[in-house]
């Protein structure tokens, strides 16, 4: 390598650009300024060339690389040939678009190499974070999580998602960020199941439960995949089904009597969608996912030989597993049966219902 001096010259000089790159060693940086909106930094062109080549001949303007290279000018005939000053006059319009680049440097240190190292590579600038900490149960978990995903790829952030159990069951959703959390926070408010546009412009911890589809990447259902030994779990469950028309059903039974705003579906809800499915399909199979699988089995609406009610010891993820790999889906409150309709029948086009009175508005 050879030093190489001058903020003025160093700065937009980019060794791809040059017709020499492969002559060249650098143990410097190049530089950069910033266009007036701030979006995209933009080379100077400083390039490496002939006259004959880009011309003007900018080797005039960093005579030690100009000798470096080969060239057999003397380093006094070139830097006296063309002057930096009249260059700038050149190109004044180019340049009072920029920042004062003392100024830009310190703001943008991230975009230099390690001088003391002697690295040549452009540093990336680490992306801003979006942080979320997990709260609730399955279901919260998965909108928590797509939901950060979603935002952050909005705001050209990075997600730090961390606590819950979701990695336990599904692949897809990235190790556990460890990452200090930020003094800066922001809440969706007490309206949790509504959709908020967020802005950031730094780093920051997102707060609340995130219920809002309308935050998704359009891929979501993609990434979300049960492990290997939740997704045979759920295989061999409904083996016996493989002839059959499958109809899930998810009943959230116990905790709609513990919360004010939501209500739960009457009998003539199951009564009359069990109907339309055995017209419709006249060999479906009925499979009940509830947190109140004895409640379930004592209902009048659920016994018949089509029917089948999960009372097995399961971890909720394989009873969601197990709903996801039914063809049509019956849902009636709570984002656990919204999130098995979602990853399930809705994106394999089957039928899905569910009950329009689940909320109380009022």
């Amino acid at each position: 390598g050879f030093e190489y001096q001058g903020e003025d010259v160093s700065l937009g000089i980019w060794l791809d650009e040059s017709p020499r790159r492969n002559d060249i060693s650098w143990i410097s940086a190049p530089g950069f300024y910033r266009d007036d909106d701030g979006e995209r930094p933009e080379a100077v062109a400083l390039f490496l060339g002939t006259a004959e080549e880009r011309g003007i001949d900018e080797l005039y303007l960093c005579p030690a690389a100009h000798k470096h290279a080969g060239y057999s000018r003397n380093s006094q005939e070139i830097s006296t040939s063309l002057k930096l000053d009249k260059w700038r006059t050149e190109n004044s319009q180019r340049i009072s678009k920029s920042r004062k680049l003392d100024d830009w440097r310190t703001e943008n240190r991230h975009a230099f190499p390690d001088q003391r190292s002697g690295m040549s590579k452009v540093e990336r600038r680490t992306p801003k974070r979006l942080y979320h900490t997990l709260i609730g149960r399955l279901g919260n978990q998965l909108f928590q999580w797509a939901s950060t995903v979603g935002i952050a790829s909005k705001n050209g952030m990075e997600p730090c998602v961390r606590g819950g159990n979701l990695a336990l069951f599904f692949e897809g959703v990235g190790p556990e960020c460890t990452a200090t959390t930020p003094e800066h926070s922001v809440s969706e408010g007490p309206k949790y199941a509504t959709h908020n546009k967020f802005i950031f412009d730094r780093d920051a911890e997102l707060l609340g439960y995130l219920q809002a589809w309308k935050y998704f990447e359009p891929d979501v259902h993609l990434r979300l995949k049960f492990k290997p030994v939740i997704q045979a779990k759920a295989a061999a469950f409904l083996q016996d089904f493989d002839s059959k028309t499958t109809v899930g059903i998810h009943v959230r039974h116990t905790h709609q009597s513990e919360v004010s705003y939501l209500r739960f579906p009457p009998n003539a809800f199951f009564e009359n969608v069990m109907a339309r499915f055995r017209v419709k399909y006249p060999r479906a199979q009925f499979v009940i996912a509830s947190d109140d699988p004895t409640w379930s089995a004592n209902q009048a609406f659920f016994q018949g030989s089509d029917v089948r009610v999960i009372t097995e010891k399961h971890d909720p993820a394989v009873d969601m597993a197990i709903l996801t790999r039914c063809e049509h889906m019956v849902m009636t409150v709570g984002t656990f049966g919204w999130w098995a309709a979602f990853l399930g029948a809705y994106a394999r086009g089957g039928e899905v219902v569910y009950y329009d009175a689940e909320f109380v508005m009022e």
